[in-house]
């Protein structure tokens, strides 16, 4: 959510970016077609939408393991800390309050005119559908490229910190770590 919501920054406001960092996403018009990906959001998605708040938290934790592994495999403190997070970020909302999103159109199409750098720090075993969408992102930026963690699914920034950190130096290889 965190990289839709800085692409789309760029998007509609680029003088206010320098770079945008993105891991496992493109911008915020996703496609998936990955089984595992589609079981995850939808499950995701209808919980939010009847208000099930501890099932919502429940589905968005599986994202930490991706589909290769569950949630025993990853160290159990990102689970927990990404179940903590989410909680808290999603009991602020009730399903009585307006939506008040306003979507950002066109977002694929329009992705060509990031004229910053756009480093895609990805998790070497995170869902097919979200590397891609990583990667068509870095390949449609004028200043894209993209870098794959090993070993971390859809958070490489919670599970391999160091690693993900150095991928975003500027001579950082734009190879498997």
């Amino acid at each position: 959510m965190g990289g839709s919501t800085a692409v789309d920054t760029a998007l509609e406001h680029p003088d206010l970016v320098s770079a945008v960092v993105v891991s496992g996403v493109g911008t915020s018009e996703p496609h998936f077609a990955d089984p595992w990906t589609l079981r995850t959001w939808t499950a995701w998605q209808a919980a939010m939408a009847a208000g099930d708040l501890n099932a919502a938290v429940d589905a968005f934790t599986l994202f930490v393991a991706g589909p290769d592994r569950t949630l025993d495999d990853p160290d159990p403190y990102l689970a927990a800390r990404l179940r903590d997070m989410t909680h808290s970020t999603q009991s602020k909302h009730t399903a009585d309050e307006p939506d008040l999103r306003i979507p950002v159109r066109d977002t694929w199409n329009r992705a060509a005119r990031i004229d910053v750098p756009v480093p895609a720090v990805n998790g070497a075993i995170d869902s097919p559908d979200h590397i891609g969408m990583a990667e068509r992102l870095t390949r449609t930026a004028a200043d894209g490229r993209a870098v794959s963690i090993d070993g971390t699914a859809h958070y490489p920034n919670m599970e391999r910190p160091e690693a993900f950190n150095k991928a975003l130096e500027p001579a950082s290889p734009v190879t498997s770590e």
